[in-house]
């Protein structure tokens, strides 16, 4: 299905608000949402971040899945060239964002426009306490140009570039997160087909679950380690590197490996805590 909502707010931003109250209103929903619009953290007003995020958690707690782009403009940079801008909804822990990556020079590496970032607004959600501890204590990245504190972003990264599409009846190369994302979108679907098959209910809020499964098996996430998303005038941005990073994320997934771990009513624990 394609859910088109027309129109903008408040000077461009993108009308996620009005979208949610169409859905909220929508009985036959999909299991599956993938979304390939970003705004910038900054840009948005605190209340209204925050009641959009409680509408996100309400979605996932009926077993809906969020999917999002990291965005395509890299770690972006604010008017003093001094810090990292964030996205939203990137930002959202129920949300998964999604950053991208590309084979043009070989082994799979991120895209310099793959977005990716710390949030001002939403603090770090426990799922990512191990790998963003991790990440901080490695990165060469000034600690000044971002929140170490707050949602790291994004969640994973998949191929984003030389996608094909027609537009006027010629076919014509498309790339960015908007690509990657419906790309790991389709895979959850997958698994969640897989899952009803069996009687065993939809992933819905998945985040906490890609954490657990990097840690249980090494093997479900390609691991990225090369690439940077400096954009702007900001003099850095941030490096691939092992393990978690906010270009990559936890790296590109293995479908296989996932599958296999998603369909164990072993592996699925409760996530109360998180």
């Amino acid at each position: 299905w394609i859910w088109s909502t027309a129109g903008e707010v408040d000077n461009g931003q993108e009308p996620f608000m009005k979208w949610l109250t169409d859905v909220m209103k929508t009985q036959d929903l999909p299991w599956v949402f993938s979304i390939s619009y970003q705004d910038l953290e900054n840009t948005r007003p605190l209340t209204y971040q925050e009641y959009v995020n409680v509408q996100f958690m309400k979605l996932t707690s009926m077993g809906i899945t969020l999917h999002t782009g990291s965005g395509d403009w890299g770690t972006q940079c604010n008017a003093a060239c001094n810090a990292f801008v964030p996205d939203f909804p990137s930002n959202s822990p129920y949300m998964i964002s999604t950053g991208a990556t590309t084979f043009a020079n070989g082994p799979e590496e991120g895209v310099t426009f793959s977005s990716g970032g710390f949030s001002n607004v939403f603090k770090r959600p426990a799922y990512q306490d191990a790998v963003v501890e991790k990440f901080l204590s490695i990165t060469k990245t000034p600690s000044s140009f971002f929140n170490s504190t707050g949602r790291g972003f994004p969640d994973l990264a998949t191929i984003g570039v030389n996608f094909q599409v027609v537009h006027g009846g010629s076919v014509m190369n498309v790339g960015g997160t908007s690509a990657s994302t419906p790309t790991f979108a389709s895979m959850i679907t997958l698994i969640n087909d897989m899952r009803l098959s069996k009687g065993m209910p939809t992933l819905g809020w998945v985040n906490p679950l890609l954490y657990k499964a990097q840690a249980a098996n090494p093997m479900a996430f390609h691991d990225i380690t090369k690439g940077n998303n400096q954009y702007g005038c900001c003099a850095v941005g941030f490096d691939c590197v092992e393990g978690w990073d906010p270009m990559s994320g936890l790296g590109s997934p293995n479908f296989g490996v996932l599958a296999d771990m998603f369909m164990s009513s072993e592996f699925i624990p409760s996530l109360a805590k998180y």
